[in-house]
């Protein structure tokens, strides 16, 4: 598949006939979508294969990156010029710098959760592709299905929809979700953009967490359905973990390019918040299961304990003057869901005692 779409890639780049690039590019998006229908048809017989699911971001990491290299060609004017076309390298990531700083970054769950990428090459692209390079590139868009870049995001957003409802144990469709999630943000923004007639002009950074904040929001809710539904099941447990770590302000300071990169009082108020919000849903959980809740547990510990970090900060990234009796309840509650871990889950005591010395 990569050496058929370079071969057609590299014909296209050859060629200023703009007919000529419309048709490649029906050819590959028709490839795209036939192997994207291949992998829907799987996953109705394995829905939680991880190799199908794999392959099936390689595929939309393609389609993405195809995407950018059309909106650079157009911007060249498909020159032939070797040394300024863009390099198409077709190798599936979505940490390609390609496309990875227009369409907000690409973040990973699980051992590297909520980082950004980072290295030289994505500081190289930022001063190639903009986000008015894709809010004006309706015509040079590669297309799948019935839309431009975001179509292909959307339908697979919704497709993770519908795997995680059908099974909340479907840990491949959350971690595509949390692939996902950044580049459907970017288009939210891109809408915001548009929507307050300020093209011209890069949106605050406080109105990037507005968007945050609403995504945020959306994604805690089903995942607390799920989380609600099997308390047992660590795979929710891991995507609201991201998700919390996902929804922190400071997090929009690694991609920023506004000059707005200033954290106010109020966004730090509302992710702390939320993060209460969260924690007062989960310990209701936790009673609800007689306080044997063990991932609960640990979720209100990683929460309160991110709540204890905020309070013992200055500046910006900081909620330091917090009322004492308030960090001493927060403390207080977070021993507790260690001292319970200990009890109801002993194999792992060595554990919980280094969580508390952290």
């Amino acid at each position: 598949l990569r050496h058929h779409l370079r071969r057609i890639n590299s014909n296209t780049s050859t060629t200023c006939d703009p007919n000529t690039d419309d048709a490649e590019r029906v050819r590959d998006s028709g490839l795209l979508t036939g192997e994207l229908a291949l992998c829907s048809k799987f996953l109705l017989m394995d829905n939680r294969n991880f190799h199908c699911w794999n392959f099936r971001r390689f595929v939309v990491g393609c389609a993405l990156e195809m995407t950018s290299y059309h909106i650079l060609l157009n911007e060249n004017g498909n020159s032939s010029s070797s040394a300024e076309k863009p390099n198409l390298r077709l190798d599936g990531s979505w940490n390609n710098s390609a496309f990875q700083n227009v369409l907000g970054g690409v973040i990973t769950m699980g051992p590297q959760i909520a980082t950004s990428p980072s290295g030289q090459n994505a500081k190289e692209c930022e001063n190639e592709l903009s986000t008015s390079a894709l809010a004006n590139s309706h015509g040079c868009c590669l297309r799948l299905r019935d839309g431009t870049w975001f179509q292909i995001i959307q339908n697979e957003w919704d497709f993770t929809t519908e795997k995680i409802e059908s099974n909340f144990s479907n840990c491949s469709a959350f971690h595509y979700r949390s692939k996902l999630i950044p580049l459907l943000l970017q288009h939210r923004i891109d809408q915001k953009q548009r929507s307050d007639e300020k093209q011209h002009e890069l949106i605050s950074l406080e109105e990037r967490y507005e968007e945050v904040v609403l995504l945020a929001r959306e994604e805690l809710e089903m995942v607390q359905q799920a989380i609600f539904t099997e308390p047992d099941d660590q795979t929710a447990w891991w995507y609201h973990r991201f998700m919390i770590v996902w929804a922190s302000p400071s997090r929009l300071l690694e991609s920023s390019t506004s000059d707005d990169s200033c954290i106010s009082q109020a966004m730090m108020q509302t992710y702390v918040d939320i993060l209460k919000e969260e924690a007062e849903s989960i310990e209701e959980l936790v009673e609800a299961e007689d306080g044997r809740c063990k991932w609960g547990l640990l979720a209100c510990h990683m929460i309160l304990g991110t709540l204890l970090g905020l309070y013992s900060k200055n500046g910006d990234l900081g909620m330091a003057g917090t009322e004492e009796c308030v960090i001493e309840e927060t403390k207080r509650k977070a021993e507790e869901c260690l001292n319970t871990l200990t009890l109801i889950d002993s194999d792992r005591v060595v554990r919980y005692h280094g969580l508390r010395s952290g």
